[in-house]
């Protein structure tokens, strides 16, 4: 099987902090994130790539954010919890 995960950041990814947690919550519209700055994410599984037997919206988001490995890298370090109580974590590093 396979598995997708889609994190979505809307806004200035500028205004995010090293040392900090930020938190989305889209069942009640709850964002603990700077001023402009949002973010979703899907996940996806199934038997192969492009046939998702699971394909929904996480209810909750949270990243941290740490210094990246090289100057002018981030690391975003997120966990993504979904309404049937199914959740996915992982880690991307991306300029600053």
């Amino acid at each position: 099987g396979v598995l997708m995960n889609a994190l979505n950041i809307e806004g200035s990814i500028d205004s995010l902090e090293v040392g900090q947690t930020y938190r989305s919550n889209t069942r009640d519209y709850n964002y603990d994130a700077p001023a402009g700055l949002y973010f979703s994410m899907v996940g996806c599984s199934g038997p192969e790539d492009n046939q998702w037997e699971y394909d929904r919206g996480a209810e909750e988001v949270e990243i941290s954010v740490a210094e990246g490995p090289e100057e002018g890298t981030i690391e975003l370090f997120y966990t993504a919890n979904f309404e049937d109580g199914s959740a996915t974590r992982g880690s991307f590093i991306m300029a600053n």
